[in-house]
């Protein structure tokens, strides 16, 4: 999983008066740029002080062929909530703490990520969230203790939520010392390291037992009802094998005396040839079914 330095992403006293939501990020559609101006005409409706920030690349939309999201974004806000609304583009690395440290809220309302860095940074920052429900959000956010977790096709719910955080500077404080609590235990790059590589040792060690005992493993495959198939080649693709629910073996030199197998295979075949023939009439892989 993706984790950050907290140390470099600390929570800082927001000297702003304005009242301010914030979007970093790339704009589009995947990210639910197209839902977040409905969401906002709603909030604008009830305070039409509040800003909404918009920072990141702008990108083409897929579905429409529109070679900016940002330009379709801003025929879905109304006369009244575009003039609260400012897209600064990308901006240096170096700003983003700027930025998030002046806002109010910070909403993700998206509907595809990878445990996004966006939330984590603004976690950290103690800031309070809104973002999407959907799927792995629940990993990051526990909803309605660290931030709100809502789907960004309700855009009622969204906007309800902004403004829940946007009127109740409790709460806004409460969630934010939650979510950098909350990153600090579960996502820190210590915490991350270690985890990483403890996972890679079981990993190295499973696989280090296999070669070392390779015949008694894949036995226990056997037991354990799967047809195993035996191959010699590199080209064989593996994959079709395991579609068809068969594992497959490869074949290796035992390096042993390959005296016995000139009497069925002549002596100017590869050593590889006769190391094969040979573990054959040893039966090392009798537990072959193909």
């Amino acid at each position: 999983p993706n984790s950050i330095d907290a140390s470099l992403f600390k929570p800082k006293e927001n000297d702003s008066k304005t009242l301010s939501i914030l979007y970093f990020g790339t704009l589009i559609r995947k990210k639910g740029l197209l839902e977040l101006p409905e969401i906002f005409n709603i909030v604008n409706k009830s305070n039409n002080e509040v800003k909404l920030l918009l920072v990141g690349k702008d990108s083409a939309d897929i579905k429409t062929g529109a070679p900016s999201t940002w330009e379709l974004m801003k025929l879905l806000f109304n006369q009244s909530s575009i003039k609260k609304v400012e897209y600064f583009g990308a901006v240096a690395y170096s700003k983003i703490q700027d930025l998030i440290k002046e806002a109010t809220v910070c909403v993700f309302p998206t509907f595809a990520e990878a445990l996004p860095l966006s939330w984590l940074e603004a976690m950290s920052m103690e800031k309070a969230i809104v973002a999407s429900n959907i799927g792995w959000a629940e990993e990051m956010i526990e909803n309605k203790k660290e931030g709100f977790l809502v789907n960004p096709t309700n855009h009622a719910q969204y906007a309800e939520c902004i403004l829940d955080l946007l009127n109740d500077s409790k709460k806004q404080e409460l969630y934010g010392k939650a979510a950098r609590k909350k990153v600090e235990s579960q996502f820190s790059q210590k915490l991350i390291a270690k985890r990483s590589i403890e996972f890679y040792k079981k990993i190295i060690e499973k696989f280090r037992y296999i070669t070392e005992n390779t015949h008694e493993y894949a036995k226990s495959l056997k037991d354990n009802g799967h047809l195993l198939a035996g191959y010699m080649c590199t080209h064989v693709p593996e994959e079709i094998l395991y579609a068809a629910g068969i594992v497959p073996i490869r074949i290796l030199s035992a390096h042993e005396s390959q005296s016995m197998t000139r009497s069925y295979i002549h002596e100017t075949y590869c050593s590889f040839s006769h190391d094969c023939a040979y573990q054959g009439l040893q039966q090392n892989y009798d537990y072959l079914d193909l």
